[in-house]
């Protein structure tokens, strides 16, 4: 299993017998909300988009200056890619 950072304030994500993070279901309307921005980077909750940059790095800073010192981020996908939620 994953063991806490003691340096972190974050915690670590719940992982399965594999020590695999556990995929989690969003929320539709943030689906809907993500693809209106393709090619964007996104920080976001399971309910609510927290950052939108053209680069990992800026989102990830941009988070942590809201107080997500671990942001999940994802790629959205432009027209031409298939995407799974």
């Amino acid at each position: 299993m994953h063991k806490e950072n003691e340096m972190a304030t974050a915690r670590t994500p719940a992982c399965d017998e594999r020590d695999e993070p556990i995929q989690r279901e969003i929320d539709p309307a943030l689906q809907a909300l993500l693809l209106a921005h393709p090619g964007k980077w996104a920080a976001m909750t399971r309910s609510e988009i927290i950052a939108l940059a053209d680069d990992p790095a800026t989102v990830v800073k941009r988070a942590r200056a809201k107080g997500h010192a671990v942001p999940t981020i994802y790629h959205v996908p432009d027209a031409s890619t298939r995407h799974f939620f």
